[in-house]
């Protein structure tokens, strides 16, 4: 139960998910680990990072969402966001 709840405490101090994300993770890592953080940082990079970005598939979906993630930001950035808000309360009433 801790590192979900490391991961939510994070992300709503922090307000950036994937940071949050990764010290949920981290914080799994290290009690797997007996407690010993530098073993369960070693093999939270290990295992956790380099293992997964490794698979195709997951490097892939991961590329994917930096990129929705940027033109997000983009549009956030240009006052897009706001003009494409009013255009679909528009249409949804």
């Amino acid at each position: 139960m801790l590192p979900p709840a490391v991961a939510l405490a994070a992300a709503l101090i922090t307000r950036h998910v994937v940071l949050s994300l990764a010290l949920g993770g981290l914080s799994g890592f290290v009690l797997a680990a007996g407690g010993n953080p530098l073993t369960g940082s070693i093999r939270f990079l290990e295992e956790g990072l380099f293992d997964q970005l490794a698979d195709k598939s997951h490097a892939s979906l991961l590329v994917l969402i930096l990129v929705i993630g940027g033109f997000v930001g983009l549009l956030e950035q240009s006052r897009g966001m706001v003009t494409f808000a009013v255009r679909i309360a528009r249409w949804v009433k």
